[in-house]
């Protein structure tokens, strides 16, 4: 009896096992998607208002995402771009900062067509995301690369008395 009851704690525990193997496989294996279908929507939504910038990487200096957003590389220059959302009215307005490689945002675009047209945001709201964004990228910019020093040995004189 207590064989039968091993086994089936045995099998139990293997299912168990394989099931978490397969969804961290699985975690594992599909992480870039949502990074990369962000990409090209967003290129798609700037090629629709005859936007000629796109987005083309993802920095690797950069956290991929933070609790704002997701950054990634203009294709033509160094300018990074911050995807994120605000919400409006309980409806989430998808937006796009243009930053430069100083860390100031150089432009907001609303991606929605409707949020384009009814720029219903005030001043201050885009300033406080504006400002968010800059304090994201600051730290990494300020971050100095660490340069290893090379000590020579010390050389001790032994002073022996005679």
């Amino acid at each position: 009896m207590s064989d039968d009851k091993t086994k089936d704690i045995a099998l139990l525990a293997a299912w168990i096992a394989l099931i978490m193997l397969l969804s961290g496989a699985l975690w594992f294996f599909t992480q870039s998607l949502p990074y990369s279908r962000l990409l090209r929507s967003v290129n798609i939504a700037l090629e629709s208002v005859g936007d000629t910038r796109r987005l083309e990487r993802i920095p690797s200096n950069l956290a991929k995402h933070n609790s704002l957003g997701f950054w990634y590389y203009e294709g033509s220059s160094q300018n990074r771009a911050f995807v994120f959302s605000i919400m409006d009215h309980g409806i989430l307005q998808p937006c796009l900062a243009w930053v430069s490689p100083e860390g100031r945002v150089i432009e907001f675009f609303f991606l929605q067509h409707n949020a384009r047209e009814a720029t219903r945001f005030s001043q201050g709201i885009i300033n406080v995301y504006k400002q968010r964004i800059e304090q994201s990228v600051l730290p990494t910019l300020k971050q100095v690369p660490v340069v290893e020093l090379m000590a020579e040995p010390l050389e001790v004189e032994n002073e022996e008395e005679p």
